[in-house]
Order: C-alpha cells, then structure tokens, then sequence
C-alpha cells in the first residue's frame, strides 16, 4: 500500500496574505510524504522502515529522512534558490498504474 500525505502548512499559509506589520505578503508552500507499506504475514501492513516495506526494498537507505532513517522513496526535495527548501514535496494525490511498479505523486 503506498500512502500520498500532505502537511496542513500551505492551508494555514495560503499565498499571498498580508503580513500582521503591514509590511508586505507573504506565501506558504505545502509539502508532504509518500509513504510504502508492506504487506506481513497474516494480512496485516507495516509502514517502511529505513527504505524497507515488507520484502521490498527502496532507494534511501540512511539517508536522514523518513521512517527510522530512511526512505523507501527518495530525493523528492523542493529547491529554491540552490538550497533545499522542503525536504518533502508530495501534495497528498498519488496516481499508480498497476503492474507497472512506477509512482506518480501530484508535487509542486
């Protein structure tokens, strides 16, 4: 099972709002996780671990990020001026076309 989750940051942010001062606007940017699970024994999922989800395995093993670690689905940053400014991009929407192994999350 693979899980599309976006944070609630870009709702209470919005794009440009007003800032309290009257200095000037602002604008947020959502970002979220996409997660894989894995199907145990017995029919029951267990959510990634270190880039691992049951017997299938991901690309960002010890990489900081995710589960215990690591991510099975990795390098999925929001740059912005160089840097990385959102270390996870996904917008909650994910589309799968079955059989194909690949993943198609709605980012920014």
């Amino acid at each position: 099972m693979i899980l599309g989750i976006m944070d609630r940051f870009g709702h209470q942010s919005g794009s440009n709002n007003f800032n309290q001062d009257g200095s000037g606007v602002y604008s947020g940017f959502s970002g979220g996780y996409l997660l894989r699970t894995g199907l145990l024994p017995g029919g029951t999922f267990q959510l990634e671990s270190n880039e691992q989800a049951g017997d299938q395995v991901g690309y960002g093993v010890g990489n900081g990020e995710g589960p215990r670690g690591g991510e099975y689905y990795c390098e999925d940053d929001l740059i912005l001026y160089g840097k990385i400014a959102r270390g996870e991009i996904n917008l909650g929407l994910i589309a799968l076309l079955f059989g194909s192994g690949e993943v198609l999350p709605s980012t920014q």
